[in-house]
């Protein structure tokens, strides 16, 4: 057998083991008729006893009690279990889910309900740590969405209060306020579209971004070096190229981490990416 084993000797817990490994501690003596074992699928820790073929014969015990008769919860139950029920090392429930949630307080629902093997966990961490890529990059696009709203509207309203002016003042406002606003406009549906297109796994959105982003911060570059190369002054006027620079060059590094992670979760098992998606991760 290949199964993965866990089991509680002298209040210790070990493991994961094979059959193979767990009949060779019982026929070292290491592992007694009493103590405690556990695998994937199994609704709770049962005495080694009742292992069909650990010991050669199984004795037969009662549901939830060892061979002295002492239930199994009192046998898995640390001494130093917390008087406010936080989880320990063992406690009646996997090993594993025991680890992670060591220290929480005490779960009241079914404890005897464990899906997820070790394996389908490591799936789901993987396709997490991908799709937490993706969720960046999405939510950065719908932030810069709701800016460029806010400033496509604020130009509007120049360009409507330059309509007030009179003479050559209101042409110029106008322009400039229609001009901006329709360019800004446009950069928003764009940013909503990558936004979208980004969480369902489109590599086409985060590629474009990315490519715009280094763009954006390729022109910041060659504006400072014209700055330093023809103001004597350089020192205080490179500074807003710098600054222009930082922000699109971490977005661009956003971007390309998400392209590279769909990949990675679309490869994933296919409930991983249901569990996820429809928990709006």
């Amino acid at each position: 057998m290949s199964e993965n084993w866990h089991y509680n000797s002298n209040g210790q817990t070990a493991g994961p083991v094979s059959m193979e490994q767990l009949q060779q501690l019982a026929e070292a003596n290491q592992l007694k008729p009493g103590d405690l074992v556990w695998k994937a699928g199994m609704p709770q820790w049962a005495p080694a006893s009742t292992i069909e073929g650990l010991f050669g014969t199984t004795t037969p015990t009662a549901e939830g009690a060892t061979l002295s008769g002492a239930p199994v919860a009192q046998a898995v139950a640390p001494a130093e279990a917390s008087p406010l029920g936080y989880f320990s090392h063992s406690g009646g429930i996997p090993p594993r889910a025991a680890t992670v949630l060591r220290g929480f307080a005490a779960a009241t629902g079914d404890r005897g309900d464990w899906p997820l093997s070790d394996q389908h966990l490591v799936d789901l961490q993987r396709a997490e740590a991908a799709r937490k890529k993706i969720r960046a990059a999405a939510g950065l696009y719908r932030g810069l969405f709701a800016l460029t709203v806010i400033a496509a509207v604020i130009f509007l309203m120049v360009g409507v209060l330059a309509m007030a002016a009179s003479g050559s003042a209101r042409s110029a406002g106008m322009l400039t306020g229609g001009t901006l606003f329709a360019l800004l406009t446009a950069i928003s549906v764009l940013y909503w579209f990558a936004s979208n297109s980004t969480r369902k796994c489109r590599r086409w959105a985060p590629l474009t971004m990315f490519i715009l982003f280094i763009l954006s911060t390729a022109l910041q570059l060659f504006s400072l070096v014209a700055i330093s190369m023809n103001s004597r002054n350089g020192g205080v006027e490179a500074i807003g190229p710098i600054l222009g620079m930082i922000l699109p060059a971490a977005f661009a590094v956003y971007s390309w981490q998400a392209f590279a992670a769909i990949p990675k979760f679309l490869a994933s098992p296919m409930w991983c990416q249901e569990a996820l998606v429809n928990a709006k991760l």
